[in-house]
Order: C-alpha cells, then sequence, then structure tokens
C-alpha cells in the first residue's frame, strides 16, 4: 500500500478522528486529505511537476505535512530547509539539490534567485475533497524526500529516498513502537526523516500526531500533557531540558507509556531520573540519517545495560574496523560500520563523500564504539572528536558524561587547548543553576577522570545548537576560545 493510500485508508475508517493537535486546535483526517488537495492546486498553479526538487521551509503543522504529501502526489521532491537554518547554509542546500522553488509559510528570509511560494492561510475545502485518491498512485522509484544529515560534522549531505524507500523507512522507524489507531504521539522535528517516519507511519494507523507551540521543553512538555501523549521521541538534549521541568515524585504524564530517547546514550543517572520522573516505559536508539534505525534499547535493556544503545536490530549487520579497515572480533573497539537491507548506497549529488562513507558495501560511520557478544552495541564516541594530547586520546564524550553528572552542570563540552604550545583538556560548561562552583566541579571531575580531568574551565550561557537539538561543536569552542580571559583553572 502506497503511503497517500494508507492516509485515506485511516480517513474512510473515521473521517472526523483527530489527525492532528496543536494549539489551533484539531484537525481531523477529512480536513487533513482536503489541505493536501489545497497546497496540491497552488502547487499545480506555480508550475510544479514531475521531478521537480522543492525546497520546504515551514514550521511544524498540518500544513507543513500536507505540503509534503502535495509534492509526492505531483511528483516532485522535497528538501527540509529548515527556517532556523543560518541563510547561507540554506543558500548552500539549495545550490548543491538544485532547488529552483522554496515553500513556506511565514516571514522567513527567502534564498536568492529561489522563487518562493507562500502558503500560509491555505485552508482545507471539504466540499472539493473526497476520500478517494484523485491522482493514480506514485511510480515507487521516483524521489519522494532529501534526507539531510545534521551538519554538525561537517556540511550537510542528503540521501535521495524514493516512494519505496520511504515506505520501508516508515516501517522500520514505527519498529517496537507499538502504536494503533489510540496512540497520541509527540514526534521530533518533521524536518528530519526520523520525525516525518513517524508522523506518516502513525497516520498511516489511524492514531493523532500533536505538534508543541515550540520545540522548547515547557511547550513540549504542556503539549504532551494537554493532550495525553502516550508516545515521545526525544533527543537528549531534549530529555535533559525537560527533565528539569518534571516533578521529582513522577505524575506529570500519567498517559505516556512509550518514552523512546534517540541520538545515542545517557548517563545511568539521567536514565533513573527519567524512569522516576516520566515513565518506566523507557526506550532508547541508535541510529543514521542515512540508513535510519540500528539498534533499540528496551526497558529491560537499559535497566541492565544502561550505557548500551541495544539491540541490533534484524535487518541490520554492524561491524567494527581498525584503522585498517579490517573487522575486528566481537566485543573489540573501532570505528562501526553499517549495513541495511534497502538502504541508500549513495549521497545525491556528492560523489567525494560517497566514496568516503559508502565502501564495499558497507556505510562507514565514524563513530567509535563496540558489538558485546549478546549482539549488544555500544557507542563511545566519535573518530574525529577524539582528542589528542601528545599521543595520549581521550574521549570526549566520556569526560562531558562525568562533568554533566554533578548536580550543578546542565551541559558540558570538552576540547582541547594549548599552554605555550603544550596541549591541555579544557571543558566548557552551562550551569543548571544561579551559579557553578567551578572548584568543586574540578574537584568531581578529578576524583573520576584522574589525569584526564580538565585543566581549565569556562562557563558559557548557552551551546551553540543545530534545529533539532545536536550541539555545534565548533561553534562552542569557538565562543569558549572567545571568553579565554575568563577561564577558571582551579588548583584540585
Amino acid at each position: 500500500m502506497s503511503l497517500l493510500a494508507a492516509l485515506y485508508a485511516s480517513a474512510r475508517r473515521n473521517p472526523a478522528a483527530p489527525a492532528f493537535l496543536t494549539d489551533d486546535g484539531p484537525t481531523s483526517y477529512e480536513s487533513f486529505l482536503a489541505l493536501i488537495d489545497t497546497a496540491e492546486r497552488i502547487l499545480r498553479n506555480h508550475a510544479i511537476g514531475r521531478d521537480d526538487v522543492v525546497g520546504i521551509s515551514m514550521a511544524q503543522s498540518p500544513l507543513h505535512c500536507a505540503a509534503i504529501m502535495a509534492l509526492a502526489r505531483l511528483g516532485a521532491t522535497s528538501v527540509p530547509l529548515h527556517p532556523e537554518l543560518p541563510r547561507p547554509l540554506r543558500r548552500r542546500i539549495a545550490a548543491k539539490f538544485a532547488v529552483r522553488t522554496l515553500i513556506g509559510d511565514g516571514d522567513e528570509t527567502g534564498i536568492d534567485g529561489v522563487l518562493r511560494i507562500e502558503l500560509r492561510g491555505a485552508a482545507p475545502d471539504l466540499d472539493a475533497a473526497g476520500l478517494t485518491p484523485s491522482e493514480p498512485e506514485q511510480d515507487g522509484g521516483r524521489g519522494f524526500r532529501i534526507s539531510l544529515t545534521s551538519g554538525t560534522t561537517g556540511e550537510a549531505k542528503g540521501d535521495r529516498l524514493t516512494h519505496d524507500q520511504m515506505l520501508d523507512r516508515i516501517d522500520k522507524t514505527m519498529f517496537g513502537c507499538d502504536c494503533d489507531s489510540a496512540s497520541r504521539l509527540s514526534p521530533p522535528d518533521i524536518n528530519s526523516t526520523m520525525g516525518l517516519a513517524l508522523v506518516f507511519g502513525l497516520l498511516g494507523l489511524g492514531g493523532t500526531v500533536v505538534l508543541a507551540r515550540s520545540f522548547r521543553a515547557d511547550d513540549r512538555l504542556a503539549a504532551m500533557r494537554a493532550h495525553a501523549v502516550t508516545h515521545a521521541f526525544l533527543s537528549q538534549w531534549a530529555a535533559t531540558q525537560m527533565l528539569d521541568l518534571l516533578p521529582e515524585h513522577g505524575g506529570a504524564l500519567p498517559a505516556l507509556r512509550h518514552l523512546r530517547l534517540v541520538g545515542g546514550a545517557l548517563s545511568a543517572t539521567t536514565l533513573a531520573a527519567l524512569r522516576a520522573r516520566a515513565t518506566e516505559r523507557l526506550f532508547l536508539s541508535y541510529g543514521l540519517t542515512e540508513l535510519g534505525p540500528v539498534s533499540l534499547a528496551t526497558p529491560d535493556i537499559l535497566a541492565r545495560w544502561p550505557a548500551s544503545t541495544g539491540k541490533i536490530l534484524p535487518w541490520v549487520a554492524v561491524e567494527t574496523v581498525g584503522d585498517d579497515g579490517q573487522a575486528l572480533p566481537a566485543g573489540q573497539p573501532g570505528e562501526i560500520r553499517v549495513k541495511v537491507r534497502g538502504g541508500p548506497s549513495a549521497y545525491w549529488c556528492d560523489p567525494l563523500e560517497t566514496a568516503r562513507k559508502f565502501r564495499d558495501g558497507w556505510f562507514h560511520t565514524g563513530d567509535l564504539g563496540r558489538v558485546g557478544e549478546d549482539g549488544l552495541l555500544f557507542i563511545e564516541g566519535r573518530i574525529d572528536e577524539t582528542i589528542n594530547l601528545g599521543g595520549y586520546k581521550i574521549n570526549p564524550l566520556h569526560v562531558e558524561d562525568v562533568l554533566a553528572g554533578h548536580p550543578q552542570v546542565a551541559q558540558a563540552l570538552a576540547f582541547a587547548a594549548a599552554d605555550a604550545g603544550t596541549p591541555y583538556l579544557a571543558a566548557a560548561l552551562v550551569a543548571r543553576t544561579n551559579r557553578i562552583d567551578v572548584a568543586d566541579v574540578a574537584r568531581f571531575a578529578k576524583r573520576q577522570l584522574g589525569w584526564g580531568a580538565p585543566r581549565d574551565y569556562v562557563i558559557l550561557s548557552e551551546f551553540a545548537r543545530t534545529p533539532n537539538g545536536k550541539p555545534i561543536r565548533s561553534a562552542i569552542v569557538a565562543a569558549a576560545m572567545a571568553a579565554r580571559p575568563s577561564w577558571v583553572c582551579p588548583r584540585v
């Protein structure tokens, strides 16, 4: 069944059921399909058609999702150009993927040389809409979406997902969710492929998508409480931000039965706090923009192996390789490479990165980790973030996890600095409370890390992040270096 056919099937089962819940009120399945029709008519009037590549720069809304489906029905491919992306990056992405048209719904800045189509104010016409697809089913091999990486490890790259590949990605992303027509889902950013797959996957089941006013922790939590969300997917950063707003005794989210943490492992302390304050039904997954979900940790796995990202999924093969590119025995750490049935085998419009990352049938992730003999996957950092101090290699993620375990520290980032040409370890901190006792943090780090503890510390008001919450290490280090006169070197 095609994605469009699944949406129409849900609408026929219960046309008045809410497909979306937002601050503006509910959008029924019937209204959502009518909204797709409206968006399609507007786009067709602007001569959007088969094989066009069209950027989308819109808020998280039913109209955003309708625009994606309208483009798919016209045979065009959509590219997410998040409104919060820096203007130069939006321009480079548009040029790289030959975007000639941009769909918007607000006042965000356009892109020079790119036609802008305004959808703000578009409304469903229920009199003109029906509950049967008006278009023939799409060619499964035609482009549906350019799936963009976050860009935190370099310039954003993109996979071209066909209609068939998007359906496959939806099935794999929904694995283990235990969703049905009664489910209410709070998804991640729908500019991400995972967020989009969850939205359309749930709509295909007849469930309800809950979209918050913003991705601020207080807005997201308010929407989850007001609309009795049963399933929520949160990044590490979003989870830690929300944790501070939840009462210690729990009970704030009584309807929540599945909280999925995405993007890598959290500390055992943070996991325990989330169980106590949010839900015991805590899951964690590791995945790749390029290939989709790779591993899944259930509540039982997290309770026994909190540092793990779970069992490798049935359709995924994972190996670690050494510096020579040869596979390592189980349990031995190295670079993780992944192979997924039916996944993309190249980046779109990027032969150099394709040759570097897609090799011999494997995708080389750049992540460091190991695979246990029991099939559990452990992610332990990134190759390009390893800090080399005169031959001693330090994993900054381990240092950051330790620092973030101090009660006064909300966020931490370790980086290399130099004194008269001699490298040493420093750390940037964001306070959880009004102030940080840096000497106490330094003693805390020294007890756990020994010689691997940072020498100098700098306090920043916030960390630069991508729109989906990933820290931009280069920007954070630049901000720390700019504040060097305020660095503290505690004697511990």
